[in-house]
Parts: C-alpha cells; sequence; structure tokens
C-alpha cells in the first residue's frame, strides 16, 4: 500500500464533481501559492512543500490518498494548459493508460477562481507486497491561472471506489485559488446534463452536455444490451426518450418504462392504456405525458415508482408536447395556452390564440415564447400570459424556436431566395438582431437546429448532399461546414450536439472502416477529430438504429425492429 500512497491521480468520477453533505473539519491555506481546500477530520494531513507538492491527505485505513501540486512557470506570457501537462504528466503517470479527458465545465472553472481547467482519467495495475495485483483508478484535475499551474489528483484502489467516492467528491469541490474569502457562485445549475423534454430543455436548444469519447484503441464496446423490451419498434413512429438522473425514461406500445442508465435493467413499468399523443417531459420527481383516447388527458407519474401523481382532463383534438419550466408545465391545448402548476396540475392562467401545433411552445426564465398561424410569434410572461410583443414574418417557420441568452433564433424559407434562413431576434423586444439567408445551391431541408455554446448546429442539403454547417449565435454568420455521408436507413437522425462536440452516424465510405460508424466532431473548427466504427451486431442488415443519444459517457442506441431494445455503448 506505500507505493499507492506514492502515487498521483483523483478518482473516476471527478466530473460529476458537487458538494456532498459529508461533514467537513479541516482546512489548508497556502499563503504563497494562494490554495485553498478543506477536508474531512477522518483524513490525516501532511504539509510537505517539496519539489511543489504542497500537501497530501491520507484516507482512513489508507485507501485513498489526495496530493496538491504548484508550480510557477517563468516568461511574459501566461502559461498554457498544454505547457502544465507536459510538465506535470511524466513525473507521475508513467505507465498509465490514458482512458480519457475532457475540458472542465465553466461552473467548474468558477468554482475554483482559476482561468482554465482540464481532467484526465487513467488507470493502472500494480503488484503489492504479498504479489497480488491491485487495479487502481485514477485522475488528474488541472488548473491555469497566470503563471502558476495547479494540480490536485487522488487514488484509491477499485474496490474502495463506493466507499470513498463522496468524501473525494467534497474535498475538489472545495478547492480555489485566491485570498480572502471563496468567491461566490450565484444560481449555479449542477443538472445540466439530464435531457429532460424533447428539446433538451423548455429552451428547446437540443443540445447536452456529455462525456461519451470516441476512441480508436481500444475501440468502443458494447456495455449493456437491454433485451427485455421484447416489443416492436417501428422507425416512423418513434418513442421519445428523456434522460434524467440516471434513468432512461420512454413509451414503447402504450407503456412508459424507467431504465437504468448504467445497467439496463427496467426499474418499473406501467401500462397507460392509451398512445402517448407528443413527448414526454421530466421535472422535480415527476413525468408528465399527453394520451390520446376518447378525452385526452395530460398524467403525470412519479419517478420513483411509476405512481400516477395527477392526472387532468384536455378538451382540444390537438395538444402540444408538456413544455416545464420553473413550477410551471406548459401545453397547447387545441386554440387554448395553458399553465399549469407541475406538482398537482391545477390551472394558473389560460390565454386563447391561435397557435401552430407544429411547433412546440419554448419557455425560459420568466418568458413564453409561442408559434402561431399566420406566421406570427408572440411573447408571454410566463407567469401571467399577459403579452409583451408579437411579431409576424412574411414566410412560415421550419421548425420550433429556440431560447439562446437574451435572444430567440428562428428558421424559416426566405421570402426572396426560397431557402432556408436563420434570424436572432432579441428576446425584450422582437427586434431583429442578425438574418442570414442561405445561398441558392441549397434546397428547403432544414434540421432543428441545436445551440451550444455560441455555435448553433443544423443540417442542409446542397443539392441533394447534407451539410453540417454551424452558424456564430452572435451574428449569424458561417462558422464551418462540413460534408456528411449520413446513416441511410434512417436520415432522419439528426446530429448529436453537445458541449464537447457533434457526433455523427454514418455509413463509412473507407474500405478499411466498412459499416457503420460514430464521428466526433469538433465543435469549434469543424474538423472530424475521431471516428469508431460501431460493433458488428450494429452492422448486420436486419438491424436499424430508430434513435440514438450521448448522455454522460454513455452513447445509447435504440434498435427498431421485431425484437426492439436499447444498446449502451461505453
Amino acid at each position: 500500500m506505500g507505493r499507492l500512497m506514492s502515487r498521483t491521480g483523483l478518482f473516476l468520477f471527478l466530473i460529476l464533481i458537487v458538494m456532498s453533505g459529508t461533514g467537513v473539519a479541516g482546512t489548508f491555506k497556502n499563503s504563497k501559492y494562494k490554495v485553498n481546500l478543506t477536508y474531512p477530520e477522518t483524513w490525516t494531513k501532511v504539509e510537505i512543500d517539496k519539489r511543489r507538492l504542497l500537501l497530501r491527505l491520507i484516507g482512513p485505513d489508507l485507501v485513498s490518498s489526495v496530493n496538491v501540486y504548484a508550480y510557477t512557470f517563468k516568461g511574459d506570457e501566461d502559461i498554457t494548459m498544454n505547457r502544465l501537462t507536459s510538465h506535470h504528466m511524466p513525473a507521475h503517470f508513467d505507465g498509465w493508460v490514458n482512458l480519457g479527458e475532457r475540458e472542465a465545465h465553466a461552473y467548474e472553472i468558477k468554482r475554483a477562481n482559476v482561468k482554465e481547467s482540464r481532467i484526465a482519467l487513467y488507470s493502472h495495475d500494480e503488484m503489492d507486497e504479498q504479489m497480488r495485483v491491485q487495479k487502481l483508478i485514477a485522475a488528474e484535475y488541472y488548473f491555469i491561472k497566470g503563471k502558476r499551474g495547479y494540480v490536485v489528483n487522488m487514488v484509491t484502489r477499485k474496490r474502495d471506489w463506493l466507499n470513498v467516492k463522496k468524501t473525494l467528491k467534497s474535498i475538489v469541490s472545495t478547492f480555489w485559488v485566491g485570498a480572502g474569502s471563496k468567491p461566490k457562485i450565484a444560481n449555479q445549475d449542477f443538472k445540466t446534463s439530464d435531457w429532460d423534454m424533447r428539446g433538451k430543455s423548455g429552451a428547446n436548444v437540443r443540445s447536452i452536455e456529455s462525456n461519451f469519447v470516441v476512441r480508436d484503441e481500444p475501440a468502443n464496446t458494447i456495455y449493456w444490451e437491454s433485451d427485455s423490451l421484447k416489443s416492436n419498434v417501428d422507425l416512423r413512429n418513434v418513442p421519445g426518450w428523456i434522460f434524467a438522473k440516471g434513468v432512461i425514461y420512454f413509451v414503447l406500445n402504450k407503456a412508459l418504462y424507467a431504465v437504468s442508465a448504467y445497467d439496463g435493467s427496467i426499474t418499473w413499468k406501467v401500462e397507460l392504456g392509451a398512445r402517448v399523443k407528443q413527448g414526454l417531459a421530466h421535472h422535480s420527481g415527476r413525468i408528465y405525458v399527453v394520451l390520446d383516447s376518447n378525452q385526452p388527458q395530460l398524467k403525470a407519474f412519479a419517478v420513483a415508482d411509476g405512481q400516477m401523481v395527477f392526472e387532468r382532463r384536455l378538451k382540444g383534438k390537438e395538444q402540444s408536447d408538456p413544455i416545464v419550466s420553473g413550477k410551471r408545465l406548459f401545453l397547447v391545448d387545441g386554440s387554448d395556452v395553458n399553465a399549469f402548476d407541475s406538482a398537482d396540475g391545477s390551472l394558473i392562467w389560460s390565454k386563447t390564440l391561435s397557435p401552430d401545433h407544429r411547433y412546440l411552445p419554448v419557455a425560459k426564465g420568466g418568458y413564453l415564447v409561442v408559434s402561431e398561424k399566420r406566421n406570427r410569434l408572440r411573447l408571454l410572461n410566463s407567469a401571467t400570459g399577459e403579452e409583451h410583443w408579437s411579431q409576424f414574418f412574411a414566410t412560415p417557420l421550419l421548425n420550433s424556436p429556440i431560447i439562446h441568452k437574451n435572444m430567440i433564433i428562428v428558421s424559416q424559407i426566405h421570402r426572396d431566395t426560397r431557402t432556408p434562413s436563420f434570424k436572432g431576434i432579441d428576446l425584450k423586444n422582437g427586434h431583429i438582431v442578425w438574418d442570414y439567408k442561405t445561398s441558392n445551391v441549397y434546397g428547403k431541408e432544414v434540421s432543428p437546429p441545436s445551440v451550444m455554446g455560441n455555435v448553433m448546429v443544423v443540417v442542409l442539403s446542397r443539392q441533394g448532399t447534407p451539410e453540417v454547417v454551424a452558424f456564430d449565435t452572435n451574428t449569424g454568420g458561417v462558422v464551418w461546414i462540413l460534408p456528411w455521408t449520413r446513416y441511410d436507413a434512417n436520415p432522419k437522425l439528426a446530429p448529436i450536439v453537445t458541449n464537447n462536440g457533434v457526433f455523427l452516424v454514418k455509413d463509412s465510405r473507407d474500405p478499411d472502416k466498412p459499416g457503420l460508424m460514430v464521428s466526433h466532431v469538433d465543435g469549434r473548427t469543424g474538423k472530424v477529430t475521431r471516428s469508431m466504427s460501431l460493433p458488428p451486431l450494429l452492422n448486420k442488415s436486419v438491424i436499424r438504429i430508430a434513435a440514438i443519444q450521448t448522455y454522460k459517457h454513455y452513447l445509447y442506441i435504440l434498435l427498431g425492429g421485431s425484437q426492439g431494445k436499447i444498446i449502451s455503448i461505453k
């Protein structure tokens, strides 16, 4: 175990760091390097300050260790992340297998009060004094600020992971750089990885935070298969699915399923007795569905056990997907735009308009955007239903609007070129901020846009050939264009847009890598960085992919056919 304590590392799931409920008693501050953190009273603190190793924390029973390094670099320019990692890694991880890495999320950077941060994951087999092989799981959390670089690393045996993960999360989540009181981060949402409803969220941004990594070597493999569905999945009527708190929710053949995202086991199943008209919505421990029967109904089920919480009769022939924002559930029912209390289904307000049922209502903060007939867009106060403004367009919309920051983004056919065009509209006053029209080489086909950061990704058709096009959401200008030989068996599969880039499912044209492939595209440049062949099981002629989505570390694929199943790839 002595060699274990000398190794550097962090634990497997640093990417899920949040403040845990573990009691924290000890504190560590280094005035020279302005390093701060807290740790549990059951851990032993050893201040070292040798070779830039400032601190070592040793866990109870010697099952884990935590190390904190600080480096000062010379030169006129601030250091880069590559310089820090190149300086630190060779001395500590020779012989370890790099399992992957990612850039830190914005809240992680703010929480540590640094300029940039990165997380890397490693594994290693090591023989102990009794000649037994120990499986070690490790990773490192790198920070840079000015001319200084910091490394917080931990290591633990794989078998001890479940016993120490909460404590390790709490230690790293308290690390920050600076003097005085720790800066406060207000209104931080740590649930951004969930896909709560159609379009991902009420704002319809259609992108998700994910840590799935495409690998060439070793190749990605099937992690689990859910063979228990035993139901036909029709590609013409793909049931929508959502991901929330490690569970996949979807509807198949008039039944609502809750399936573990980690092993594919069915948590619960509820027979609905009627077809679900639209997509599902998740919020605060509830799943919402709209049932198509002689009397349409809005129903809410508890995510814990599938028990019905409330039901409410609807009156219209057509309904929208349920959209949840804050504590309100918004639903277009016939000609009425309704706001319900998401807890008990009671009606808060209702407004009669002329909604266009092809498009979702979208909500964010105190705003609700409704698409109406005659090419009209209307902004309402989500709390009261009062109108802020409305605007008519010369041509119809092509997709539901997106709310991004303080802007509404819409796609439509341009009046003059008759090709797709995109507009950025000021959310507060309805004024057009930018207007981009595509050239006449493009057809009218356009996929629902997805937004990641300041980039909007959409699929256009250039003379019959699909292209993935990225636009700057601030200006409307084109950032990059990438031709795409998409999956022929289901050409409606859209790109998967994430914080880590874009994932494309396509038929390979490479004779060395035949069959279906998933490629990762750098969201900033449009360059394909890595591609992987999907497992042979998915390349059989009878196999059809009905839906595909990344979530956390995994890629989930819903297979169509008489024996539909979900496959998880890691």
